[in-house]
């Protein structure tokens, strides 16, 4: 079986087992031969054909529609007992937390992929490498820093015969970001600076340039500006260079930050209202917690320079839509 890559997402936990799944009104004749597949067999053959519509459900974001898959799927698989493997199991499990991180359900995406681990390491599955980097994702982004840097580190400990230096830099890589989100910048700047070096000899400069970005973070962290300041300015480079209008966002924000610690309330004003303008004129980025905190700085830089008033009017208006949306602020 294929290997999935996806997100997914609706909450089936009402639907009953082996409950049918409506065919989607726009299908290819391919698609079409899975459904009538689906509904004229039984056992695993059927949850054969749901697992591949899944993959197609995902390949158009139709992701509430791949997750119902992949939980009939395993309904069925998990009632053949011993008659299905602990790697076509733990691949299903796979695509359920996917889906379920997709739709921002981290947490049960969490568990699903330990469900998937756990299978993989029974039977010793190289594949537990990448399922240590999914559930590293995951926990990531369910803000669970801790158990990031441990899945992380799992992956960056396990060694494949398929290993490349370019894949470890990337472990190195999200080890370190799990790091700076636990205060433990010292010990971040170490692997960021390893996988640099990695992706500078393979002439990656896209990930030289993420490099750059979180090492400028964590260098802010460790209050040395003057290296803080020279990684974002690299980082600013790479993105004015390649003409890379998320990286500018990213590394103009991470300039700001340097600049707004060392005092330098302009230029950091400057750069962050840059940062938000692009967030809020591109919908397809807008985040409101990363424009609320941006903002917050933005008044920081304000109070900074002595404009009070209007530090204070901008605090007031970001708590209250804030509160109006039940949404905290969050740093990007």
């Amino acid at each position: 079986m294929s290997q999935y890559t996806f997100p997914v997402g609706p909450n089936s936990r009402n639907r009953k087992k082996g409950a049918t799944i409506s065919t989607p009104q726009h299908s290819n004749p391919e698609e079409e031969e899975l459904w009538v597949k689906a509904k004229s067999t039984e056992g695993a053959e059927r949850a054969d054909a749901l697992v591949h519509l899944s993959y197609i459900a995902h390949s158009r974001n139709d992701y509430e529609q791949s997750l119902a898959l992949c939980e009939s799927a395993k309904e069925i698989y998990e009632s053949l007992g011993a008659e299905t493997s602990n790697e076509v199991l733990a691949h299903v499990y796979s695509g359920i937390s996917y889906s379920l991180n997709e739709m921002q359900r981290n947490e049960e995406a969490v568990n699903a992929g330990k469900h998937a681990i756990e299978l993989l390491e029974e039977i010793d599955s190289v594949d537990v490498q990448r399922a240590y980097r999914d559930e590293g994702r995951f926990a990531f982004e369910a803000k669970n820093y801790q158990d990031s840097l441990t899945w992380y580190l799992k992956a960056l400990k396990f060694l494949t015969p398929d290993d490349k230096d370019f894949h470890k830099a990337w472990d190195q890589f999200y080890v370190a970001r799990a790091l700076i989100k636990l205060d433990r910048a010292e010990e971040a700047v170490q692997f960021l600076k390893s996988a640099r070096e990695v992706f500078k000899a393979d002439k990656s400069l896209l990930q030289v340039s993420f490099c750059d970005e979180e090492l400028a973070l964590a260098y802010l962290q460790l209050e040395q500006f003057e290296f803080a300041k020279a990684h974002a300015e690299l980082a600013m480079d790479f993105a004015a260079t390649a003409e890379d209008e998320v990286r500018g966002y990213w590394s103009g924000i991470r300039f700001a930050q340097v600049c707004e610690a060392g005092g330098e309330f302009q230029t950091a004003l400057n750069h962050y209202k840059t940062a938000k303008s692009w967030e809020v004129d591109n919908s397809k980025y807008t985040y409101w917690p990363h424009v609320f905190q941006i903002e917050l700085q933005m008044a920081n830089c304000l109070e900074g320079m002595g404009q009070l008033d209007a530090a204070i009017e901008v605090r007031r208006r970001i708590n209250s839509l804030s509160e109006s949306l039940g949404t905290d602020p969050e740093m990007p």
